[in-house]
């Protein structure tokens, strides 16, 4: 990862963290939580969906898309949880690189992304789509 990409990554990470004492988790609903809680888990994803499903108002869900377009795999969750529960910009950056490094993932060269975002319309539905948002 070369210094630019490091430097929006940590300006990035530092908008957004869960509050003490709060553990978010990732399974096959998404993020799950009060929407309050919620803005840790949309810093660092190709595409995610703010949904709430049946919850109720004050609730809201944060699903992950994968590079494929497809559900974040069963064996990333545990990834998206070291995200959204690090306790600094700097964690967050070690824990990228370690994944990169693990799962093989070129960093380098010029890469064209796009990120889709999509969103419910309950009220919290907004600012979770603006702390997705690159700062």
């Amino acid at each position: 990862m070369n210094e630019e990409q490091q430097c929006l990554l940590l300006s990035s990470a530092s908008r957004f963290w869960p509050p003490k004492g709060v553990k978010l988790s990732y399974d096959t609903a998404g993020f799950r939580a009060d929407a309050s809680l919620l803005q840790s888990t949309t810093r660092f994803v190709i595409g995610l969906m703010i949904t709430s499903s049946h919850n109720k108002v004050s609730d809201n869900g944060v699903k992950i898309v994968d590079p494929s377009g497809g559900m974040l795999s069963q064996q990333w969750e545990p990834f998206a949880n070291a995200l959204a529960n690090a306790s600094s910009p700097q964690h967050i950056l070690l824990l990228i690189n370690e994944f990169v490094d693990k799962e093989g993932i070129s960093v380098d060269g010029d890469w064209q992304v796009e990120v889709l975002l999509g969103r419910d319309m309950r009220p919290s539905g907004d600012a979770l789509l603006q702390a997705a948002k690159p700062a």
